[in-house]
């Protein structure tokens, strides 16, 4: 849910929306609760799906938008400074087909071509085509992506702020990561320290995604994944490998190639690039030196919790590079025999700026063991 006093220009992001509505030719969007209900509205109820509960917001191209949730999710929602203040409300348990028939039949969209969400699930596609059988539903997915990919200056701000927290991270668990130590141990305390800085999530990806009571060993590579790492709504998404003990020679190597594809990546990083050149030439670093790279070089961060979102840096992405896109550089190669198959990855966030980009992971690049 959204945060209460936090307010950005709704006002210009509906504007933006309704002319990409325009182009493409939609009568309305239907937006279920998450993170693309967030950026237009300011409130978002917790994700839930039909028939567990519906929450959607309805932005006609030429009306007021409304949102449609339960009354419990109201109680809170008055709570909150959203943007959008009409909303219909239904109690759980209740059919709320009548209600959305009856707000597609005021806003003149029963017949309405709608934009949705890729990731809107079955159930509530369902309930929205029995309930107003006249609209077509089609994918609204572009325009959510375009609105999104480059993110306005308070955004940048708070995107800044996860990153410094983040980095607080490798800090920390360059210190209590330890040869006997429980992996319990060292994750909570490097989750600890993230708190501490300012996260609002008790949650990270990587080696420390379960806590186990499994102790630490000497030739261990720990992958401390940082997906997940919050504030003020937006999540951040960055990685360091961690060995313990001095790496082998063959490590090294690794390593090597995967310091040399990430330099070659940010070497790209600016205005105009195509954004799948990013990854083919990251990959072509990787795959010239014998290994292989078997996702994607880059992604978005933003308002999705633990990671993907537009802008996606991959093969068949044609789409140029934009000052005020903040995306992940993420090369990497895998360590086979490893605890867990460790990923041996340099991953940063970077913002696209008018002559070249930023760096707002500031963590050391360079080959780390303890």
């Amino acid at each position: 849910m959204s945060e209460p006093g936090m307010s950005f220009d709704y006002e210009a992001r509906f504007a933006r929306a309704r002319k990409l509505m325009e182009e493409k030719g939609f009568d309305a969007l239907y937006v279920n609760a998450g993170a693309n209900m967030y950026y237009l509205s300011g409130f978002t109820p917790t994700e839930g799906g039909w028939p567990v509960w519906l929450s959607a917001l309805l932005l006609p191209l030429e009306s007021e938008p409304v949102f449609v949730m339960t009354e419990m999710y109201h109680d809170i929602f008055v709570h909150n400074q959203a943007y959008v203040q009409d909303v219909r409300t239904y109690l759980d348990g209740q059919d709320p087909s009548g209600l959305l028939a009856d707000l597609f039949r005021e806003k003149g969209l029963s017949r309405g071509r709608i934009g949705v969400e890729d990731r809107m699930g079955f159930g509530d596609v369902s309930l929205l085509t029995s309930s107003v059988p006249g609209v077509k539903l089609v994918s609204g997915q572009e325009i959510f992506d375009r609105l999104r990919m480059v993110k306005d200056a308070q955004e940048i701000e708070i995107l800044r702020r996860v990153c410094q927290i983040m980095d607080v991270g490798y800090e920390t668990a360059m210190k209590v990561i330890k040869e006997g130590r429980t992996e319990a141990e060292a994750g909570m305390d490097v989750i600890r320290a993230l708190v501490d800085a300012g996260s609002e999530t008790l949650r990270v990806a990587g080696h420390f995604s379960t806590l186990s009571n499994r102790r630490i060993e000497r030739g261990d590579a720990i992958d401390v994944d940082l997906a997940g790492v919050s504030y003020q709504q937006y999540y951040g998404d960055s990685a360091r490998t961690i060995f313990v003990g001095p790496p082998t020679d063959e490590e090294r190597a690794r390593y090597d190639v995967v310091l040399e594809a990430y330099q070659r990546a940010m070497e790209m990083v600016k205005p105009g690039v195509e954004a799948q050149a990013v990854h083919r030439e990251t990959v072509k670093v990787i795959r010239q030196a014998g290994y292989d790279m078997t996702w994607k070089v880059g992604h978005g961060i933003g308002l999705t919790p633990l990671g993907h979102e537009a802008p996606l840096l991959q093969e068949g992405a044609t789409f140029a590079l934009e000052p005020g896109m903040v995306h992940v550089i993420d090369p990497g190669v895998f360590l086979p025999g490893k605890h867990r198959d460790s990923p041996l990855h340099i991953e940063s966030v970077v913002l696209v700026t008018r002559d070249g980009f930023e760096l707002l992971t500031k963590f050391s690049h360079e080959l780390l063991w303890v």
